[in-house]
């Protein structure tokens, strides 16, 4: 396992697609910052002399997890490409041929993308943090103050993370083609963001009773985690949420592996 890893590495970091997407995230990462920061010096320009200037305490971080939204189909095209590719250029007969599990190849993939997001965090992280130095944001109060409680948000945003290149990769695991591949993730998230409220209409027309089946759904708890840690800071993360996120996480992460897995073994490559 510990070999298919360093090659699945040795190869993802020799693909182009691998530093295009690296750069196209950092390009989103500085027009964003650039207008978080600007957008902030504007405000701080009009209420600064009231003394109106707690809002800009730790906004840096607030600024960081509004580009973590652009991080999710980063990695879902960043983990298509790299299990696609393998199909495209018939390497993947080959590594089988060579007595690795199905499973072990599989897995390999996704621990390699879950490497690669980690590289791409850190990128989003310091760029946005630099950009920001640049676009003059030293003159905001407490800007890059440190917020003890980012943790949680942070790590639950790493676990959805996860789950969206899960989904990439059982996708991708069935359709073995890139482009068809993507168009079906892209489906796949309309449906995911459609359905839930028209069922979720459909029960309260009916029965008369509201339940929100959005917040039951990986991309509904994402979406939540990223507007909390963009307005946060003053408050933590509410302790009724933590135990839905982790549960819905989880069981989404669960799924997408075992499925892709299942038919990644039962399949013919």
């Amino acid at each position: 396992m510990g070999r298919l890893i360093a090659i699945d590495f040795y190869k993802i970091f020799r693909t182009k697609f691998f530093y295009i997407i690296g750069l196209v995230l950092a390009a989103l990462c500085v027009l964003s910052s650039v207008s978080f920061v600007q957008a902030a010096l504007k405000n701080y320009d009009m209420v600064g002399m009231t003394g109106g200037t707690a809002e800009f305490s730790k906004a840096a971080w607030r600024m960081v997890f509004l580009n973590f939204g652009n991080m999710d189909i980063c990695l879902v095209i960043l983990a298509t490409l790299f299990l696609c590719s393998e199909f495209s250029f018939g390497t993947m007969k080959n590594i089988a041929t060579k007595g690795y599990t199905r499973e072990g190849i599989y897995l390999s993939k996704f621990f390699v993308s879950l490497s690669c997001m980690a590289i791409y965090l850190g990128l989003t992280v310091i760029v946005s943090l630099v950009t920001s130095l640049f676009a003059g944001a030293t003159r905001l109060p407490d800007f890059y103050s440190f917020p003890s409680n980012i943790v949680v948000p942070f790590l639950f945003s790493l676990l959805f993370f996860s789950v969206y290149i899960s989904i990439a990769l059982m996708i991708s695991s069935l359709i073995r083609k890139s482009g068809s591949s993507l168009a079906i993730y892209v489906v796949c998230t309309m449906v995911v963001s459609i359905v839930p409220g028209l069922l979720s209409n459909f029960i309260h027309s009916t029965f008369g009773k509201t339940i929100d089946l959005q917040k039951y759904l990986y991309s509904g708890c994402f979406s939540e985690i990223t507007q909390y840690g963009y307005g946060f800071l003053n408050t933590s993360l509410p302790s009724e949420n933590i135990a839905r996120y982790l549960c819905v996480g989880l069981c989404f992460l669960a799924l997408t592996l075992g499925v892709g897995i299942y038919y990644f073994r039962e399949r013919d490559i």
